[in-house]
Parts: C-alpha cells; sequence; structure tokens
C-alpha cells in the first residue's frame, strides 16, 4: 500500500468520525481492553450495522 493510498484512508476516517461527533455510540465490554496511552500496537475489530456502504 503506497502513502497516498493511507492518507486517504485516514482523511476518509477523519472526515466520517467528525460528521458522526454528535450522535450516541454504545459502549461496548471491549473497551475497557483498549488502553489509549499504550505504545503498543493494539487492534480493534468493528463491524458496522445498520448503513449503507
Amino acid at each position: 500500500m503506497d502513502i497516498k493510498t493511507i492518507e486517504t484512508v485516514l482523511l476518509e476516517q477523519k472526515e466520517e468520525f467528525s460528521a458522526n461527533l454528535n450522535e450516541e455510540w454504545c459502549s461496548r465490554p471491549e473497551e475497557a481492553l483498549v488502553d489509549l496511552n499504550s505504545k503498543l500496537a493494539q487492534v480493534v475489530i468493528g463491524i458496522r450495522s445498520g448503513m449503507s456502504l
């Protein structure tokens, strides 16, 4: 994957995140397993439901 592709993906994710800031999100038990201050790699797998892509 080249840098331009990664930049495009990140920009799209940022735009989608910003557009959904006012929505209410469900909490998940797995949230406690993610350490946002960790310098280690962490993998989060999510499933989008109820949306057309």
